[in-house]
């Protein structure tokens, strides 16, 4: 039943989207999506990324983030944050929990912290001391968890733009994700982070 309506839909959009649309595609591989789409392939498409104000996201000495937000000055702190956070499959989540499993790192020294999700008390995940901040809305605080990380990680399968990478890069902090979506636009391998191959945990 699903497929049927899936066709049916399909073939209503066919019928009616003959004038072509602009299409603004916050990334390359949403603009190739698009022309690889047999309803939107002739249909003019431009890449034109998201704007964030540098003038508010921008560095924070590490140790004064750290001071303001609790947390150790002499620990590792690796950061994920997405609305919905373990919710929605697209953000990686389970891609992140696998990853941790072979994160190299002395328990004791190394952190994660988790925001975008449920808030609960300081708890151990993957081995690791996790901190779980819940749904950050105040931008002045997201600004300072950016700062006080030493790695942010997007373990996105599909990223559209990679608002939060951008944010992170813009405190001072490297993004570690995944090529092949819209993070490939922004993470300058070896300068502003790194990108594995799709989905290599």
């Amino acid at each position: 039943p699903v497929d049927r309506a899936n066709r049916r839909y399909f073939r209503r959009k066919l019928k009616l989207w003959r004038t072509p649309r602009y299409v603004a595609a916050p990334s390359n591989w949403l603009a190739q999506c698009t022309s690889e789409s047999p309803l939107t392939s002739t249909w003019p498409t431009r890449v034109v990324g998201n704007p964030i104000d540098v003038g508010f996201w921008k560095p924070v000495a590490t140790l004064e983030a750290r001071s303001e937000l609790g947390l150790d000055p002499d620990k590792s702190y690796i950061v994920f944050g997405a609305m919905g956070a373990e919710a929605d499959p697209n953000k990686g989540f389970d891609l992140l929990a696998k990853a941790m499993q072979s994160v190299k790192a002395h328990p004791d020294t190394t952190e994660l912290i988790v925001f975008g999700g449920e808030k609960v008390e300081v708890g151990r995940e993957f081995g690791f001391v996790t901190h779980r901040l819940g749904h950050v809305t105040d931008d002045e605080r997201l600004r300072l968890i950016y700062a006080a990380a030493d790695v942010f990680v997007v373990p996105s399968r599909r990223e559209a733009f990679g608002q939060t990478a951008a944010e992170a890069m813009a405190c001072g902090t490297a993004v570690v994700g995944f090529d092949g979506s819209g993070l490939s636009d922004i993470v300058i391998p070896a300068k502003t982070g790194f990108l594995a191959p799709p989905h290599d945990t």
